[in-house]
């Protein structure tokens, strides 16, 4: 050794120092840096690795030392496992390279002084800006120690002596220089976090400067929101000052006060004069700006009529706050309620029409709860609404109308409908009385019942009305029976008489001779016949004539006595009797077919046939009739027999399907166009073909009377019609399977 121990070590510590100084004044320390840099940070510490052990102590040939140890130790807790590894690699191959006895023992410490400062940086807590000099000392240390017990791997001889002349000055030197180093590799820390923190608070501030030019502008937005709602309130908004005066007002308070916006800045509104809700004149002190200038805190509303400009009178709610800014004294909030009074005006002229109705009115919640009755309900059950809501309104009913109610009334409202009809109810005194009554429900704009309500009267006068139209129509069914045996008295009449012609031909066939006389004969038996038609026909009118001028009486005189179910009767019963009238009016026509023409024009049999089916439709409510009728069927004949002939089919047809829940009529033709064949269907009892020849016979019948009513005689009408229009009527059916009547007109039919 040329040079001593301490003087070597202390020249290899001065490197490392200057080694942290380069790395200090180059900024080359990125700890978060990419991994090219990291890789440039390595070659760097590997070289200044070189330079160290360029410059080493040499204890014997092949055995030198350097602070190697250091740097690498340092670089793993400072600057990472990248950057050590290379200079790991870097100074590993120089010392391979400079060979020697301490050759695997220079590698070794070169290798696990680097991991140690690797496995320290990986394994201690908090950031290195806080490293103390007792940590960095207490690591120097533990490197130092390490890198003597790797000396141990040297031969014994070489140890040995390593150990004693080596150990006190590395022991003293190393970890000062490690601690010292690692101070002076703070430095940058330091700064670069404070340039971070620095970099951070500007970009805070830069963050809170944009915010706050976000919140002005925003604030300028929603301001400009805030005047433009102000102004398009749909009530009238003013804010008054402390001298009162209005210092902010929107557009709406000039409307509801009928004052222009420069009539409100000059105080106009002052001048009006306001009413209480009674109508007397209200005092300046009672305005509510006035009682919140006096001190009120708690918001105040007032209801308030003014008279405007024009003297119109409007009414308006005003409510007043006091104002918690130093500017401003009150805000004042005005609505017009005009149309609210006028509606609340209505609404009591309503109630007042209620309460004098002599129909009884109840209106109940959802739940069947009472909550309003009038006064003629309380006089029509005897009890007050007090006394009706203690009890469920179900006890007012018999158990019959509890099942009406139940399956009838209560879907229908729940469908949103009404029901009308008759139940039977209890008065106060627990006695049964008839109730026609309409129920109905009020929803909502969604379509949810709110309400609902029953109009009701005593109907015990209607069914005694009804009673009295029942014994009417007792005594017109009876007359209607008369006219029908009259007439089956004139078709008799009918009958002998084309008998007595067809004796009249044969006489004249045989007896030439005795033409004249016979032809006398006939003539007077065609006048005496024509007399007796007469007669007959007058007989029937009589009764017709009384019956048409009662009805005429009672819907004269006792028209206000009957409902519109009665009177809708009593015109039935009226056009009954019209057309029984005709009908006589036609058979007396059809005994003279055989003389006169027939008056042929173009028919509509479609447009006759919907008519009858509407008139069956409106005798039987209470039946499932369905018709079926092709349209634009049409014939040339006379049109009041053919229609007689369409009446006495579908009659028949309706008829004889009384015993079907549905019944089915069909009208229509084979054949549309110039020769159909038309046709009368229906689903009804029908009959055995092996009788068919006897439903064209007069007074025959294939049914009981007591099973389907009858005479017998319209199936031989609708023949004779069919005949004289030239054409032929036949029959196909079957018990139980319906009945279809074929017929048809000549070869005049269209």
């Amino acid at each position: 050794m040329n040079d001593p121990s301490y003087l070597g070590l202390l020249h290899n510590a001065a490197l490392l120092l200057a080694t942290a100084l380069i790395c200090d004044i180059a900024r080359l320390y990125r700890p978060r840096a990419n991994w090219q840099s990291q890789m440039v940070l390595g070659v760097i510490i590997g070289c200044m690795g070189l330079i160290v052990m360029k410059t080493p102590w040499v204890l014997v040939p092949g055995v030198i030392f350097d602070t190697r140890s250091v740097l690498l130790s340092i670089s793993g807790l400072f600057w990472g496992p990248m950057p050590t590894a290379i200079a790991i690699l870097i100074t590993a191959a120089y010392r391979i390279l400079l060979g020697g006895t301490g050759v695997y023992t220079g590698v070794s410490v070169i290798l696990i002084t680097g991991l140690i400062g690797i496995l320290w940086r990986r394994l201690r807590r908090g950031d290195l800006v806080q490293i103390s000099w007792k940590e960095l000392y207490v690591f120097g240390l533990v490197t130092t120690l390490t890198m003597l017990a790797l000396m141990l791997t040297l031969p014994k001889e070489t140890a040995q002596q390593t150990l004693s002349q080596l150990s006190l000055p590395v022991l003293l030197i190393y970890p000062f220089g490690s601690a010292l180093l690692g101070k002076l590799l703070t430095n940058p820390l330091r700064r670069e976090q404070v340039t971070n923190e620095l970099l951070q608070s500007q970009e805070r501030l830069r963050l809170t400067t944009d915010d706050l030019r976000k919140r002005e502008e925003q604030y300028r937005i929603l301001n400009e929101k805030l005047e433009l709602l102000f102004d398009l309130m749909p009530v009238g908004l003013s804010v008054l000052n402390r001298e009162r005066q209005i210092v902010k007002a929107n557009s709406a308070l000039a409307d509801i006060l009928r004052i222009s916006p420069q009539g409100l800045a000059n105080g106009d509104h002052l001048k009006r004069r306001y009413f209480r809700p009674d109508g007397s004149l209200m005092p300046a002190e009672e305005y509510a700006s006035t009682r919140v200038f006096q001190g009120a805190t708690s918001a105040l509303n007032i209801e308030t009529g003014v008279e405007t400009e024009a003297g119109e009178m409007i009414w308006a709610s005003v409510s007043a706050v006091a104002s918690p800014l130093p500017d401003w004294s009150a805000v004042v909030i005005i609505s017009d309620i005009t149309k609210r009074k006028q509606a609340e005006d209505e609404l009591a002229l309503f109630k007042s029409i209620i309460e004098a109705s002599q129909e009884a009115i109840a209106i109940s919640d959802v739940n069947g709860q009472l909550i309003y009755i009038n006064p003629a309900h309380a006089r029509l059950f005897g009890r007050s609404l007090a006394e009706a809501q203690k009890i469920n309104y179900r006890q007012l009913y018999p158990p019959g109308s509890i099942e009406v109610l139940n399956q009838e009334v209560s879907p229908a409202l729940a469908q949103g409908m009404s029901w009308e009809g008759v139940l039977e109810a209890y008065d106060a005194s627990g006695k049964l009385f008839p109730l026609w009554e309409r129920a109905d429900t009020v929803r909502g704009a969604n379509g949810e019942m709110k309400f609902a309500f029953g109009i009701m009267h005593d109907n015990t006068e209607n069914i005694q009305a009804r009673e009295k139209m029942r014994t009417n129509q007792a005594r017109l069914q009876q007359l209607l029976g008369e006219a029908e045996q009259a007439r089956r008295i004139l078709l008799s009449v009918i009958e002998d008489q084309k008998a007595a012609e067809e004796e009249v031909r044969t006489l004249n066939a045989e007896l030439e001779q005795r033409v004249a006389q016979r032809t006398d004969q006939l003539a007077a038996a065609n006048q005496e016949l024509e007399a007796f038609s007469y007669s007959v026909s007058h007989d029937l009118r009589a009764p017709l004539r009384s019956l048409n001028g009662f009805t005429n009486i009672l819907l004269n005189d006792y028209l206000t006595c009957l409902d519109d179910q009665g009177r809708i009767y009593l015109l039935r019963i009226q056009d009954a009797a019209q057309r029984m009238e005709q009908l006589i009016n036609d058979l007396l026509n059809l005994s003279r077919i055989t003389r006169a023409e027939l008056t042929r024009q173009p028919v509509n049999l479609s447009a006759i046939a919907q008519e009858i089916a509407r008139e069956l439709k409106a005798q039987n409510p209470q039946r499932q009739l369905e018709f079926e009728i092709a349209a634009n069927l049409l014939a040339e004949g006379d049109a009041r027999l053919l229609r007689i002939m369409l009446e006495n089919l579908l009659n028949n047809a309706c008829k004889f399907t009384s015993q079907r829940e549905t019944a089915r009529i069909e009208f229509g033709a084979l054949q549309p166009g110039e020769s159909p064949t038309y046709f009368v269907r229906d689903n009804g009892v029908g009959f055995d073909m092996a009788y068919a020849s006897k439903l064209f016979a007069p007074f025959q019948r294939l049914h009981s009377a007591k099973e389907f009513p009858g005479t017998g005689i319209g199936l031989v009408i609708v023949q004779r019609i069919i005949t004289r229009h030239g054409g032929r009527i036949w029959p196909e059916a079957e018990a139980n399977q319906g009945a279809v009547f074929y017929f048809t007109l000549g070869a005049s039919a269209a």
